[in-house]
């Protein structure tokens, strides 16, 4: 993103998190596996962002960018909110600048799982 010119628009699109819920070789083992199959998953996905806003906040066009981050569904899960139909579409959007989070309700980055997080 480094070679856009500014103002540009960029986005990425992961399916980590989606069926058949699988993790890199290289990071097998590494993030907890939990009840549901999407668990590992979803902490490489963490991890991922993690490692993604680590190096961003140190390019130039860091301070100058408006993220969003947003799923496109929910997924499995054994809350018993996620149970029905309304339930399944159900999605969070969220929106970072400058180290600062915009969201239903506040994100506590300090925790070890950004997307696991319930609210």
């Amino acid at each position: 993103m480094n070679t856009l010119k500014q103002p540009f628009f960029a986005s990425f699109f992961s399916l980590s998190s989606h069926h058949p819920f699988k993790v890199p070789e290289k990071y097998q083992g590494k993030f907890p596996k939990g009840p549901l199959p999407v668990q590992e998953p979803i902490g490489y996905t963490d991890n991922a962002l993690r490692e993604f806003f680590a190096t961003a906040s140190k390019m130039p066009w860091f301070n100058n960018t408006l993220f969003v981050i947003c799923a496109d569904h929910a997924t499995v899960s054994y809350l018993p909110e996620y149970q029905t139909t309304a339930g399944a579409s159900r999605s969070r959007l969220y929106f970072m600048r400058r180290a600062m989070a915009w969201s239903a309700r506040p994100i506590n980055w300090s925790n070890r799982s950004i997307l696991c997080q319930r609210y």
